[in-house]
């Protein structure tokens, strides 16, 4: 049962929504704290996102093992929790000069990745967090993602919430720093609550 915070005649719930974007080496993971009131409005109180890495040296299924053992470790302290969550999936987009190997290589790699995507939907998924998995395109169209990051970076700005990046304050200046799926996962968690970015 969500906690209502009452502010005058205004009623307030919380919600929590998390995005996960997958990567062999590099995951990101990100939570936006939602204000909704009982008039429509919303209002974010708090934003978070971290990198999840394992070593460079391991490929393919390899690195996608550790990854999950990664993710379930994380789930064990409650960093796959909320109440809405976004992983991306995968799926090939042939291109017609595409060599046979190369679709076979990409394949390869596309299915280690939904190990990940899997590991993280069910690590959302055991901690009651209503789970959607989505393509790229279905999550965030064309967009490309350095405007789509800066947009985010500028709505969490706007509303005067603090982004963090693990334990420590993500001014707009580090974004660059920033891994790039963890400013994914970010940027689902905010379209999850509703936000266009």
């Amino acid at each position: 049962m969500l906690d209502v915070i009452r502010k005058g005649e205004e009623a307030w719930e919380p919600r929590i929504y998390s995005g996960f974007d997958p990567d062999l080496h590099t995951s990101g993971l990100a939570s936006v704290n939602v204000r909704l009131s009982s008039t429509g409005r919303k209002r974010i109180c708090g934003a978070w996102m971290t990198i999840i890495k394992v070593p460079a040296r391991l490929k393919g299924t390899r690195a996608a093992e550790k990854m999950c053992h990664e993710i379930s470790k994380r789930s064990e302290v409650d960093f796959f929790t909320g109440h809405f969550a976004t992983v991306e999936g995968q799926q090939l987009y042939p291109k017609e000069e595409d060599t046979r190997q190369k679709l076979v290589a990409v394949g390869n790699d596309l299915i280690a990745l939904a190990l990940v995507s899997g590991a993280a939907a069910h690590a959302f998924i055991r901690h009651d967090v209503k789970t959607s998995i989505l393509l790229p395109r279905e999550w965030k169209g064309n967009i490309k993602k350095t405007p789509q990051h800066v947009r985010a970076h500028r709505l969490i700005e706007a509303q005067k919430v603090t982004l963090r990046l693990g334990d420590k304050f993500c001014p707009k200046e580090d974004l660059v720093r920033a891994s790039s799926h963890a400013m994914d996962a970010l940027c689902m968690a905010l379209r999850s609550a509703g936000y266009t970015i």
